[in-house]
């Protein structure tokens, strides 16, 4: 009922076991795929930033049609100013998918090389990016991105932040 009636934003955290030491960096990666709570999750990216023990990845997953020869065009200035950004921690890559298979696989590939995901909810906003993961979502408050990474069949260690941006 909390993220349906919530006058703010609001998170979910998932926790798991983490091997930090105070003295060692985290690795957090952002999952992008476009506006509204994407980018509340890019806000607390950019806050993080500030952390010299951050060390972040911003992937921005972007649809491409089979006969689309550009795909999406990034619109958001938020995202131009991160993809510019001259900080040493932090790093923007553009993974182009056409469907959500990929998007599985490649959520696959690099769930063990960070301690730490931020993803937005994305909560009624279908996206081809995303296409068939909700078939198997198990958890739809932490939406698709995030019910995926906090499967246990991924043997993940990293902890997982859903961000809602506020409804009203």
């Amino acid at each position: 009922r909390v993220l349906g009636l919530s006058p703010c934003s609001v998170g979910i955290l998932v926790t798991r076991a983490s091997h930090q030491t105070r003295y060692s960096s985290t690795r957090l990666a952002l999952i992008y795929l476009s506006e509204h709570d994407d980018e509340e999750a890019l806000c607390i990216a950019r806050r993080a930033i500030r952390n010299p023990g951050m060390n972040i990845v911003i992937y921005n997953l972007v649809f491409k049609a089979e006969d689309d020869e550009w795909g999406q065009e990034v619109d958001d200035d938020e995202l131009e100013d991160v993809k510019h950004a001259r900080e040493h921690n932090i790093r923007y890559q553009q993974i182009i998918e056409t469907e959500g298979s990929q998007t599985a696989a490649f959520l696959s590939d690099i769930v063990k090389e960070h301690d730490f995901f931020l993803v937005g909810r994305r909560h009624g906003i279908e996206s081809p990016q995303t296409d068939g993961l909700t078939d198997w979502s198990e958890f739809p408050e932490l939406g698709v991105i995030g019910d995926f990474l906090a499967s246990p069949d991924l043997e993940s260690r990293a902890s997982i932040l859903v961000v809602q941006q506020q409804l009203s």
